[in-house]
């Protein structure tokens, strides 16, 4: 409290002497310049200096996924509405699933045709199995040939190698079935996320074509963090590092700040990404403003 009050006092005093020396100036003046100037005065306080770097940017979701149909087929029910908060799970979207039941029943009757021909040469094994070793017998007893005993080995191996080739059947088979079941399962689309539908892209009634592309049914995303993506002028980017404090307006409320803190920056400018699609060597080198985009987040709790 003491040095406080000594450096107030130490201040006025400063403040005083410039008072007079202002004074005295001003009393040449109007004696030199009949009183056209005047000399503004004020005390010295002490204060922050700020240095600020402006910058547009875009404001939003930090999280958001276009939500889309990994199968073909007609949208026959859409569940959700435009702006409507749903849970991770909820039911999005209903697809038609005749195709993918008709795929199902064809890989099912595929398994058991492949699981019936896996038995019938199994009793087969058997039987060759047991000529094979009755044929050794013999031979040892001096009462077959060892013709017949190689024919009766050869049957037997080749019937171990058929077996062999049906159980890789079975299990490519069983694959194919578990296939069928997803796509069904593909069908009736859930939510991957808690979020809102911010659009709605996809009506009900439309056909789907998943050969093509991933077609988009809706939009989800979390509004309760945003993500803002500045644009920082090569001139500024060296005046900038994460960790510093950011104050954002949107064009609706100018006046009314918010705050965060900057999280990262972009180590390359945003031009590499158009840069990289066209060779060096093709290009016209042309002199272009230089940008770096800067992240950072801010909560949103009203949505």
């Amino acid at each position: 409290m003491k040095l406080s009050k000594r450096i107030g006092q130490t201040l006025f005093i400063a403040g005083v002497i410039a008072v007079m020396m202002v004074s005295i100036t001003s009393v040449s003046g109007v004696l030199e310049e009949d009183g056209h100037d005047s000399v503004l005065t004020d005390f010295v306080l002490l204060g922050t200096v700020e240095e600020t770097v402006l910058a547009n940017g875009e404001l939003e979701p930090a999280r958001i996924v276009s939500v889309g149909a990994q199968v073909s087929g007609q949208l026959k029910t859409l569940h959700v509405a435009l702006g409507q908060k749903i849970r991770k799970g909820d039911l999005i979207a209903e697809i038609d699933p005749t195709a993918q039941q008709n795929a199902l029943r064809i890989a099912e009757a595929a398994l058991a045709n492949v699981k019936a021909q896996r038995k019938a040469r199994g009793f087969e094994l058997v039987r060759t199995e047991k000529a094979y070793h009755r044929q050794k017998n013999m031979v040892r007893q001096h009462a077959a040939s060892l013709a017949d005993l190689e024919t009766a080995e050869a049957a037997f191996k080749v019937l171990s190698a058929d077996i062999e080739a049906l159980d890789a059947q079975i299990v490519k088979a069983k694959v194919e079935v578990e296939n069928a079941k997803a796509n069904l399962g593909y069908t009736k689309v859930v939510a991957p996320m808690d979020g809102v539908v911010v659009a709605v892209v996809t009506k009900a009634g439309q056909t789907l074509n998943s050969n093509l592309a991933v077609p988009t049914i809706i939009v989800l995303a979390e509004l309760d963090v945003m993500q803002v993506k500045v644009r920082i002028s090569e001139a500024d980017i060296t005046r900038v590092k994460p960790g510093q404090t950011v104050r954002f307006t949107i064009i609706g409320e100018s006046d009314l700040p918010t705050v965060g803190r900057l999280d990262q920056i972009a180590p390359a400018p945003t031009s590499i990404v158009t840069e990289s699609a066209t060779s060096s060597s093709a290009k016209e080198k042309t002199a272009q403003a230089v940008y770096f985009d800067g992240i950072f987040s801010t909560p949103n709790p009203d949505g």
